[in-house]
């Protein structure tokens, strides 16, 4: 009996010693809160804050999404949701008249530029007023963290 005691006694000395070692081991970095950088989306050289012509926006269209920081440090885009409204008209039964109205038409992709039969559906066909909508915008750092960063919005002027 007294040699079953022991072995238990030993074995539980053991463990405990063996915990102890592991909560002093390194800290494990990829639990460590992760603080996403501000950054912002860019179209070429387009970041959203003044309207762009239809013929700046052909060209627009063909580039790649780009997420940089203020220090100008690329970031990869991982995924993104986006929106053309599209301009067009509806006849009023009534009247006649022909009134503006708008469409929308939307995907989520995983890849930059936008695919070749949307550039190609879209480019010269752009109107004043319809927008180029950039949204769920999802990158991502050299380590491998991902983050949201906020919507580009292109109107057309």
């Amino acid at each position: 009996m007294k040699a079953f005691l022991r072995l238990f006694i030993s074995f539980i000395l053991v463990l405990g010693l063996c915990r102890a070692g592991k909560a002093q081991s390194a800290p494990d970095h990829r639990n460590a809160r992760f603080k996403p950088p501000a950054v912002h989306a860019f179209l070429g050289s387009c970041d959203g804050t003044d309207s762009i012509s239809v013929k700046e926006a052909d060209t627009l269209i063909t580039m790649p999404l780009q997420i940089r920081d203020r220090k100008k440090n690329g970031y990869s885009v991982s995924s993104y949701g986006f929106l053309y409204r599209r301009r067009g008209y509806i006849q009023d039964d009534k009247t006649g008249l022909y009134h503006i109205t708008y469409t929308t038409v939307s995907e989520q992709f995983k890849t930059t530029p936008l695919p070749r039969i949307w550039i190609v559906n879209m480019k010269g066909s752009f109107q004043p007023g319809e927008q180029l909508h950039f949204f769920d915008l999802i990158a991502s750092d050299n380590l491998g963290h991902l983050f949201y960063v906020p919507d580009l919005v292109i109107n057309i002027k």
